[in-house]
């Protein structure tokens, strides 16, 4: 697999959510039974900002390796904060949009693992 793949894919699927968020903050209310309009855009604001760093990244890896880990780490921690806000905030989410949300950590969780693969033997 090329090392860009991943990441590229990452990007792809990152900018999908992010322009879904954007563009209909409250269908996505609706899809999860939580409107907050104004979360939605900030964060698909953030998940632009993501993309283009893991673009970046790709263009050079592997000579961005560092970069690479960093933002393998910010996937885990996507995925590892989704149990978190649903333990803390579960009450908020309908059914569906609890299943939307595990949806989406397992979507971040294989990219994640994709990434991690393909550099795991890279020199650092």
């Amino acid at each position: 697999m090329k090392l860009s793949l991943p990441f590229y894919t990452n990007a792809l699927f990152s900018s999908a959510c992010a322009l879904l968020m954007l563009l209909l903050p409250a269908q996505v209310g609706g899809w999860l039974g939580w409107r907050h309009d104004g979360l939605f855009v900030a964060l698909g604001v953030a998940l632009l900002g993501f993309a283009g760093a893991l673009c970046w990244i790709a263009a050079q890896l592997p000579g961005r390796r560092k970069w690479a880990g960093l933002a393998t780490a910010a996937d885990a921690g996507w995925v590892l904060g989704t149990p978190l806000v649903l333990v803390l905030f579960g009450e908020l989410f309908s059914a569906a949009g609890v299943v939307l949300l595990w949806l989406v950590a397992a979507a971040v969780a294989a990219l994640g693992a994709a990434q991690w693969w393909v550099m795991r033997g890279q020199p650092a």
